[in-house]
């Protein structure tokens, strides 16, 4: 029935490994050589040189699920802050520099002594899941390619001990950062917009946010919004990273297609042509000038999506894993060690599994 279909990222590992895909290097007329196409994607999702899903210039949907972060530029002024970008350029945007300047801002500005909607925060957070996305940003994986392309576990290192320790210091003071799911039963509407309505109404200076979010910002904010990358760990980092989150989707041939190749033959088609069409009319007119205010807030884009991360692990469901840093995010104590040691068997037992999937 279907040519191509396209799937959320948590979910369209598990239908690879059981066999529902072509392997797209064994499909003719696709040319991963071209530039429409993601070299560094490719071998991220890759399993033993096969590639069951991925992503070119055609699909919109893991770009407009990659997180960024936008910052009321007027309140970064008031507060002396300076142009942020500025700090992005030289490197030195760093999680340590982030949780200074959301301190600085916060403020009960109420004065009852509780945390509620009229106060000011540093950052608002739109779920546990940019939790995640921040230690992403500190350049670390929970799967790390192989030589042989497979993947192993390095999520157990210090390097991510450190990180955790560096945003929980960030988001783990609820008078300095506070989630969407800290406000269940605290607000008469839906939670996931508290973020959106304390960044529109200027009462927090940072909000994690999607490209797909710009539209809404642009209707309602009343002041100039700009957009920057997540920080990195310390300004000895090399690159900035953001990760398409797990709504985002890539695409994949059934294999109940009768005509693969010309399914091959379409996609390198439309990909090719999707350069200067449907991703231009996304990308460079409505992201960068319909929906923002400012060229550094284009080059800030450029930047972000030059550097979009798939985790392995989120993919192919390995281990539970990424929930550590949901619970971590809830608990604001980094018990990551215990967290780590309980799912270890598991992971340890479904990369095994994988192997096994894609061997038989």
């Amino acid at each position: 029935m279907y040519d191509l279909g396209f799937f959320n990222v948590y979910s369209i590992g598990l239908a690879a490994r059981e066999k529902l895909f072509f392997n797209l290097n064994d499909i003719d007329y696709i040319d991963f050589s071209q530039s429409y196409w993601y070299e560094e994607v490719n071998k991220a999702l890759s399993y033993r040189n096969r590639l069951y899903f991925t992503s070119s210039d055609f699909a919109l949907r893991d770009k407009n699920r990659a997180y960024i972060l936008l910052y009321n530029r007027a309140m970064a002024e008031n507060f002396g802050l300076g142009n942020l970008a500025d700090l992005v350029r030289a490197g030195t945007w760093t999680v340590d520099k982030m949780t200074e300047f959301s301190k600085l801002v916060s403020s009960d500005l109420n004065g009852n002594g509780e945390i509620d909607e009229q106060d000011r925060f540093g950052l608002a957070l739109d779920s546990y899941n940019a939790f995640a996305n921040f230690i992403t940003g500190c350049n670390n994986t929970i799967l790390t390619k192989t030589g042989d392309d497979t993947f192993e576990l390095t999520m157990n290192n210090e390097h991510t001990v450190n990180s955790v320790d560096k945003v929980l210091a960030l988001t783990g003071n609820e008078s300095i950062a506070t989630f969407c799911e800290f406000w269940a039963n605290k607000v008469d509407y839906d939670v996931w917009y508290v973020g959106i309505r304390l960044f529109s109404s200027e009462r927090a200076l940072f909000y994690t946010s999607f490209p797909h979010d710009l539209k809404v910002f642009s209707a309602d904010c009343e002041f100039e919004y700009r957009i920057i990358p997540f920080p990195k760990y310390d300004d000895a980092q090399d690159n900035y990273y953001t990760s398409a989150d797990f709504l985002s989707m890539l695409f994949a041939i059934p294999v109940t297609n009768a005509e693969p190749d010309f399914a091959g033959f379409m996609l390198e088609a439309l990909s090719s042509a999707s350069t200067s069409t449907s991703l231009q009319a996304y990308y460079e007119i409505s992201c960068k000038t319909k929906y923002t205010y400012d060229e550094e807030s284009a080059e800030m884009l450029d930047l972000i999506f030059s550097n979009i991360v798939f985790e392995p692990a989120v993919v192919y469901n390995i281990g539970d894993l990424t929930s550590i840093y949901f619970i971590l995010a809830e608990s604001k104590a980094n018990n990551f060690a215990s967290l780590y040691k309980e799912r270890e068997k598991m992971a340890t037992t479904d990369l095994e599994n994988l192997a096994r999937d894609f061997d038989s």
